[in-house]
């Protein structure tokens, strides 16, 4: 047997201390990775509930946009149906006088006062139904119609920064309990800001236009002729529903409807016509503050001197008589003096729309505005993340560094973004629509986050 050599006795053991080194940098790449893994989880879980926060505010301003939407539908429906009760009431008070004045002729002739007197009871209860009906209903659609634009300022409360935040919040914390998210300062970008204003008094004009444009053919005009020999007689059926404005105010605040039938005969030595008999008439007025009559013909003054009727109406300049009106003068007159009246209305409602005279994001783009939305979400909590050194894996210089486990303010944040928009749905009809608060047409999607927008969520992680 042969002892070793001495050389290779001096070489026993170099390889486990090899090992050791190598075991210690597997250690440290182990728990590095490990750090790693779990910074890039909690991170994509963090940019996760910050867009989905993000989406939420939106969803709740695009649906508030939509309310609006819905609600001045429904006021402008209404409105509508406010009208239609004044023009079927003034309509039944017509046919309720014209058959009494029918009735009043025909009791002489044998057989055909009979059937005119059946025919004049009729008139005349279907006259009282009518009233008894738009009375409630104009008493009961006008609460509504308030109601409706009450709840609009509600809603408009429910879009403060402070419940935009909240929102955001709670959807961040149903993510995971240790997040935080809030919504960045309206004064940071004018597109934050709400784009509606509510519009009062003169500015209710567009809403007025949009409730006249809504009205069936027959509310806004009866003008007929109902029989004509030329150059020798015709009869002459006008009337009319109209929104106007109360007394010489600058509100919106009746609804006037008339309905005349006139006899029209030949001037002498000419073919031109002029009325010579009232044979019916009916009237009706919704207001908040009534005046108990139809406009004044005022316009109807140079007529009169010229020798065309020599009538007794009312002067006054508050709204110019129409050729409808002027057209049967005698009967007008009539129909002011029995004219229906109902105080149950309160008004065109004050609604929200569109801003588009202070706000600069919709001056900007008046067509096609968007509101935008930036959340902020951080994780205040090294728990949330997990690290390594956080979980206490290692110690000592086995322990790798990591900047999450003594951040004194915010951990880890993320910025996301929205916008509202309106554009009509797919299904829709193939046709370009400007935004408006009349069609709930608001819709919400996520968007880049502009440069500004990151350096100002920077200043909350110092």
């Amino acid at each position: 047997m042969h002892s070793p050599q001495p050389g290779r006795l001096r070489q026993r053991g170099q390889a486990l201390v090899f090992g050791l080194c190598v075991l210690l940098l597997c250690a440290l790449l182990l728990f590095f990775q490990f750090s790693s893994g779990q910074v890039s989880a909690s991170k994509l879980r963090l940019v996760n509930a910050t867009d989905a926060a993000a989406y939420s505010v939106g969803i709740w301003r695009a649906r508030a946009m939509n309310y609006y939407a819905y609600s001045n539908r429904a006021i402008i429906a209404n409105e509508v149906a406010i009208a239609q009760a004044a023009t079927m009431v003034s309509y039944a008070k017509f046919l309720e006088r014209f058959t009494d004045n029918v009735d009043d002729v025909a009791q002489f002739v044998p057989y055909v006062g009979q059937i005119s007197e059946s025919i004049r009871e009729v008139a005349y209860w279907v006259s009282q139904v009518t009233q008894y009906t738009a009375q409630a209903e104009t008493g009961a659609r006008s609460l509504y119609i308030q109601a409706l634009a009450a709840s609009q300022e509600l809603m408009f409360a429910a879009t403060h920064p402070a419940e935009l935040s909240r929102i955001a919040a709670e959807v961040a914390r149903e993510n995971d309990r240790r997040f935080f998210a809030f919504t960045l300062p309206m004064r940071l970008d004018s597109s934050f800001g709400d784009l509606t204003a509510r519009y009062e008094n003169l500015d209710r004009g567009r809403l007025k236009s949009v409730v006249l444009d809504s009205l069936d053919g027959f509310s806004t005009n009866r003008d007929a002729d109902v029989a004509e020999v030329p150059c020798l007689f015709k009869l002459a059926r006008r009337g009319a529903t109209e929104l106007i404005r109360d007394h010489d105010k600058s509100e919106l605040e009746r609804w006037q409807a008339y309905d005349t039938l006139s006899l029209h005969a030949r001037r002498t030595f000419s073919c031109s016509m002029r009325e010579r008999a009232a044979l019916g008439w009916g009237a009706a007025e919704i207001a908040r503050d009534a005046k108990n009559e139809l406009d004044a013909l005022s316009a109807l003054a140079p007529m009169m001197n010229a020798g065309d009727g020599g009538l007794d109406l009312p002067v006054g300049n508050v709204n110019a008589a129409s050729p409808s009106k002027r057209a049967n003068p005698r009967a007008y007159r009539e129909a002011s003096q029995e004219i229906w009246v109902s105080n149950q209305y309160g008004g065109i409602a004050a609604v929200r729309e569109l801003d588009f005279q202070n706000n600069e994001t919709v001056r900007r783009n008046s067509r096609f505005p968007l509101l935008r939305i930036a959340v902020v979400g951080w994780i205040q909590s090294a728990e949330a993340i997990g690290t390594a050194a956080v979980k206490g894996l290692a110690a000592g210089r086995v322990m790798p560094v990591d900047r999450f486990s003594d951040r004194g303010n915010a951990v880890m944040g993320s910025v996301s973004a929205a916008e509202v928009y309106f554009r009509r749905p797919p299904q829709a009809l193939d046709r370009t629509e400007y935004a408006s608060l009349y069609s709930p047409y608001w819709q919400v999607r996520l968007s880049p986050v502009p440069p500004a927008w990151r350096l100002a969520a920077a200043d909350y992680f110092k």
